[in-house]
């Protein structure tokens, strides 16, 4: 996945409403510009900043490579450009709450690259349609976003399809299920499927620990009876510490739909502070995780499952996960 932003101050309503990007591929006097000509950089799953005036006003997700394409008519009022041009197909996921860029600019300029910037000093977009940036540049657009925004990226790209293909031809190797189960974690919860959730927050659900590495994208519906869709979706994941991880995963803990913790009768009291819970442990979920863990709830805790037998030995390398 690459990441772009794409400066829209006149054309912003025409393209959103249209669902593409377009640009000429060369100006009058027949040279290729490099802001233009990066439209034919972008391939399908690339995630597109737009901005309007000084604002992040939507983050866009591009629907396949861009094609020759005459200027459309909704932008021949503009008549900024030359008819022959790129016409790049995208699905804008409108913020509701804009992002300022101003607000932010001293981080964003230490993200910007040194040559082809899509901001200047002064803090204003620099002159110029559509630019390349780095990951951890897109990524950190991403956060802003998500952070006065609920926004879903996870729409089924086709490296997302490729990734799910992967996994489960992987998977299909294994016969045993404990295996099967150490694959998904080690790929899944380490992977591409952790990298989105850590898009919604930066430490455990549940302690708050907030080291990247130690933490574990756990899936709510497990990949083996989740669909497709299901697999990706930020909203089927918890990021947990190992600790919890593995209590949520065995189907010791559950949630409520407020958030409210409910700890298996499996686990003694003694043991609640080893492992770092209590009856006041609170999660704050968003509306659309909640089908999610009532399926976890329902399905995979424990008292719901008395045919999951949990052994002693898989409580104690819960307390002692992070001694390994």
């Amino acid at each position: 996945m690459n990441y772009f932003i794409v400066f829209q101050n006149k054309t912003y309503i025409e393209e959103m409403k249209g669902g593409y990007l377009w640009a000429p591929q060369r100006n009058k006097r027949g040279h290729e510009i490099f802001h233009w000509t990066n439209m034919i950089k972008v391939k399908d799953g690339d995630i597109i900043f737009s901005m309007y005036k000084r604002n992040l006003v939507s983050v866009n997700i591009a629907k396949d490579k861009a094609i020759d394409a005459t200027r459309p008519a909704d932008l021949d009022k503009v008549n900024l450009w030359e008819e022959d041009g790129w016409l790049l197909k995208a699905e804008y996921k409108v913020l509701d709450n804009p992002v300022s860029i101003s607000d932010n600019i001293d981080e964003i300029l230490k993200l910007c690259p040194s040559k082809y910037s899509p901001f200047i000093v002064k803090g204003s977009g620099n002159q110029g349609y559509l630019f390349e940036i780095g990951k951890e540049f897109g990524e950190y657009l991403l956060k802003l976003a998500n952070d006065i925004n609920n926004i879903d990226i996870s729409v089924g790209s086709k490296e997302e399809e490729k990734y799910i293909e992967e996994t489960d031809s992987i998977i299909d190797k294994f016969r045993d299920e404990t295996e099967k189960e150490r694959v998904v974690k080690s790929r899944v919860g380490q992977g591409l499927f952790k990298k989105k959730l850590l898009l919604k927050s930066c430490q455990c659900a549940i302690c708050g620990l907030n080291i990247k590495s130690l933490l574990v994208a756990s899936h709510c519906k497990p990949w083996g009876k989740a669909n497709h869709k299901e697999r990706l979706d930020v909203n089927n994941g918890l990021l947990l510490c190992p600790t919890h991880d593995a209590l949520f995963d065995k189907g010791l803990i559950t949630f409520k739909d407020n958030g409210e913790i409910i700890i298996s009768k499996e686990i003694e009291r003694s043991q609640y502070r080893i492992l770092n819970i209590d009856e006041h442990v609170r999660v704050e979920f968003r509306s659309e995780q909640l089908p999610y863990i009532k399926y976890h709830r329902e399905e995979e805790f424990l008292e719901k499952n008395k045919d999951n037998e949990i052994e002693p030995k898989e409580i104690s390398d819960a307390v002692n996960i992070f001694n390994k």
